[in-house]
């Protein structure tokens, strides 16, 4: 049975989805034009500190989030807000084995913003009708097997991003070939091209640079979500190793 209840990974969700707006408010203020927008990302960051406050969205955070939380808006550091802006791809995850979503993009898409809207939180245009409350009511927590099925194959891509930072030797490509055709058999990915894994339409070891970044950044965060699913750690302990 999992260690995980509804209402813990409801509230992680919530802890995830508020760390990440802030971090997007953190960003304008940063790195966007003087002016008028600022002025937009200062009046959407009162609306998310508002939203955050009525649902008791703090007191469900990590320690460590909850001192980003508290800091002075426009003060979070580059790296802060860059890892921030990450925390999406934990959250999506976490929304999908709430059965908001009905499938997890492919390990070279990224989740798409407008997922925060399912915890009822503020867009930066517009309003929404939904609630943290209702998402409660309506969430179903997937079942284990599934969650740790997925767990393992998030486990497995970020092992090829981080094999990829490594000197290519035989026994590496070796190793890479065989792990591709033990998880295709097992219909975890698609068939192996030039006996890697494939992603972007092309083989693994042909990525781009940009393309190597996104893609580890992808598989870490998912597996960091879902090893904190799958297990007892507390998030800020929560680590995804290979």
């Amino acid at each position: 049975m999992s260690a995980r209840s509804r209402d813990d990974v409801v509230d992680r969700a919530l802890a995830l989805c508020a760390h990440y707006l802030r971090s997007r408010v953190e960003g304008g203020l940063r790195f966007g034009p003087a002016g008028d927008s600022r002025h937009r990302w200062r009046a959407f960051g009162d609306r998310v500190q508002t939203w955050a406050t009525a649902e008791g969205i703090p007191s469900r955070m990590s320690p460590r989030e909850r001192r980003a939380w508290r800091a002075r808006l426009g003060s979070w550091s580059e790296q802060t807000i860059i890892d921030g802006n990450w925390r999406l791809e934990a959250l999506g995850p976490l929304l999908w084995a709430l059965s908001a979503l009905r499938t997890m993009p492919a390990w070279d898409r990224q989740f798409d913003h407008a997922i925060v809207a399912k915890l009822g939180a503020p867009p930066f245009n517009g309003t929404t009708r939904v609630t943290a409350t209702s998402f409660r009511v309506r969430a179903r927590l997937r079942d284990d097997e599934t969650s740790e099925r997925y767990r393992d194959i998030a486990e497995l891509w970020h092992w090829r991003a981080n094999i990829a930072q490594l000197p290519r030797t035989a026994e590496r490509a070796r190793n890479i070939a065989n792990a591709a055709r033990v998880a295709h058999q097992r219909g975890d990915v698609a068939a192996p091209l030039a006996n890697d894994f494939p992603l972007f339409r092309r083989t693994y070891s042909k990525l781009t640079d940009e393309q190597l970044s996104l893609a580890h950044s992808i598989a870490e965060e998912r597996q960091l979500a879902l090893e904190w699913l799958t297990g007892d750690d507390a998030w800020d302990e929560t680590r995804a190793d290979t």
